[in-house]
């Protein structure tokens, strides 16, 4: 573990968003370092604005939980609108969380659906589920 985080530490520093995502995986996770959620955001958010997806979907878990950051919902949603349009369908079905609930503003059932089943159409199998729930 600590010559794999030599490694990916390299390659983040060195300004590959592959790298930097990892690099916070690891801080986030304590692989080959002490935990650190807050160096875990450091590097999510150096990859995030890169547009790696992966990066944007931790950053907006770190904002939904307020692991390693306070927790901010709208934030979060930034994020993960940013994944789910790169087509991540973890995020896609945050997205449709989000909007389900009402938790950046009233809820919106049809934009819910409608991030549930682009999630659902790769795949996801609680997008799927709860798309079934709302009859859709």
């Amino acid at each position: 573990e600590d010559r794999a985080f030599e490694w990916i530490q390299k390659a983040a520093q060195g300004g590959l968003p592959l790298g930097q995502f990892n690099l916070g995986n690891m801080h986030a996770a304590g692989k080959g370092t002490v935990k650190d959620e807050v160096q875990a955001v450091v590097w999510w958010r150096k990859a995030a604005a890169a547009k790696h997806p992966g990066a944007q979907l931790a950053l907006g878990n770190a904002y939904n939980f307020g692991r390693g950051v306070d927790k901010n919902q709208q934030e979060a949603f930034t994020w993960f609108k940013g994944a789910a349009e790169a087509g991540n369908a973890h995020a896609q079905f945050n997205v449709g969380t989000m909007f389900a609930f009402g938790l950046v503003g009233e809820k919106d059932l049809a934009k819910a659906k409608e991030w549930y089943t682009r999630a659902a159409a790769q795949g996801h199998p609680q997008a799927r589920a709860t798309l079934q729930k709302l009859g859709g």
